[in-house]
């Protein structure tokens, strides 16, 4: 099933600059008894249990989403509080009005909803394959135009508009003649605070035989997040290795970058998928049979998967255990890495 929706693709603004997901922003909670409470909130699609409030005292208090209604953000983005399938998760509030509401929930795939008299529907466009004449074809169900046409049942003069329109809030506008509570436009000025790690590690390293002794290497380097709320980063990092073998022992220093995606992200924990894929650098040889050193330069490109998981004590200071070369089933779990790292960020 794919949910990508023809109709939203001029809506990439919004799945690029206001995520589902909330990391240390100011603003204020109103929970369902109408009590306010302000301070510096935290929410995560993937933990959809636990909103985090962090008062101007720092007293901290986790709330479940059963006792929040609303999440008012000071950068003017607002959240809403619905059940879905026995679950009750977090939306992001695009537009309101007294005749449906348009929202949007953070998933890895972004969806998207309309709320209509307190009943939620997902607005989707499944793929599906069709065989013809022997041959298989992929085409889009458009599902989603029928669910837009019952909700919409009382204005026939948008029904070819329903079909064609590519932007999905000229719609929503189109239908409540502009007559809306709540609109969000993203600031293009709004800062995506991208901030940078400073980390250093120790790594393991493990070839069934051909390291033939205690092989290990220390990096150090900086690790780049493009958003404060992002799950993706780059590392670029300046690393020193001492492998053993039976013939040869190599000291290699190198220049490496490599990519991060963080898979699971709370405010105290991240389980992330990272990769290697470019290192330059210089390599110290030496033959143990004929005692003689080389040196070697050179630059590689190679794709070198890892999984990893941190621990955050503070909020900026963190704990890491990485397992690398996950292609070389034979060295896992021997090829392993231990860090700690220092976020840079306010």
């Amino acid at each position: 099933m794919r949910n990508n929706l023809l109709l939203l693709a001029l809506f990439t603004l919004f799945t690029t600059t206001a995520f589902g997901q909330i990391q240390s922003a100011q603003g204020k909670l109103i929970l369902t008894n109408g009590q306010e409470l302000n301070g510096t909130i935290t929410h995560f699609y993937d933990l959809p249990s636990e909103i985090i409030l962090l008062a101007p005292d720092n007293t901290k208090r986790n709330l479940l989403p059963a006792e929040v209604a609303e999440i008012q953000l000071s950068d003017s983005r607002r959240f809403l509080l619905r059940d879905l399938n026995s679950e009750r998760l977090v939306f992001q509030l695009l537009i309101g009005s007294e005749k449906l509401i348009l929202l949007k929930r953070e998933t890895p795939s972004p969806e998207f909803y309309i709320a209509k008299e307190e009943q939620l529907h997902k607005l989707e466009n499944n793929e599906e394959t069709l065989l013809v004449n022997g041959k298989r074809y992929k085409k889009e169900d458009n599902s989603y135009i029928g669910i837009l046409n019952v909700l919409m049942h009382d204005r026939l003069d948008l029904n070819e508009k329903i079909h064609k329109e590519q932007d999905l809030t000229a719609l929503v506008l189109a239908y409540t003649s502009g007559n809306v509570t709540y609109y969000y436009q993203p600031d293009a000025k709004l800062e995506r605070k991208p901030y940078w790690v400073a980390y250093a590690q120790y790594s393991n390293y493990y070839r069934d035989e051909i390291t033939t002794g205690h092989s290990f290497g220390y990096q150090a380097g900086a690790q780049y997040y493009f958003s404060s709320a992002g799950r993706n980063s780059l590392r670029f990092g300046l690393d020193y290795g001492n492998y053993t073998f039976e013939r040869a022992d190599i000291k290699t220093y190198m220049l490496t970058i490599a990519y991060q995606y963080d898979f699971v992200k709370t405010s105290k924990m991240n389980a992330y998928l990272m990769a290697t894929f470019f290192g330059f650098g210089y390599s110290e040889y030496h033959d143990l049979e004929r005692n003689e050193d080389q040196d070697v330069y050179g630059a590689a490109i190679r794709i070198a998967p890892g999984l990893g998981f941190e621990y955050r004590s503070t909020e900026k200071l963190s704990l890491y255990a990485e397992v690398n070369e996950l292609f070389v089933i034979e060295g896992l779990p021997k090829n392993y890495s231990l860090g700690i790292k220092y976020a840079f960020r306010k």
